[in-house]
C-alpha cells in the first residue's frame, strides 16, 4: 500500500475562518499572474509566499 508523502514543512490549511485554504489559493493565484505579466520575479513571489502568505500580496506591491 503506497502511502501519500507530505512535505513536513508544509501545514494544512482549513476550509473554514477567514484565512483560509481557498483564500491561500486565490493569493497562489494573483501572484502566478503577475509572474507570468512580469509585473513580479518568481524569487520574489516565492519568497513572499514562504515568508507570510496572507501578507503576500500587500508585500509585493500586487494587493
Amino acid at each position: 500500500m503506497h502511502s501519500r508523502l507530505r512535505n513536513p514543512r508544509t501545514v494544512p490549511h482549513p476550509h473554514y475562518g477567514t484565512k483560509t485554504a481557498y483564500t491561500k489559493d486565490g493569493t497562489e493565484t494573483k501572484l502566478r499572474n503577475a509572474v507570468c505579466n512580469g509585473t513580479i520575479t518568481l524569487s520574489v513571489a516565492r519568497s513572499a509566499i514562504k515568508n507570510n502568505w496572507t501578507t503576500a500580496l500587500q508585500v509585493t506591491g500586487i494587493g
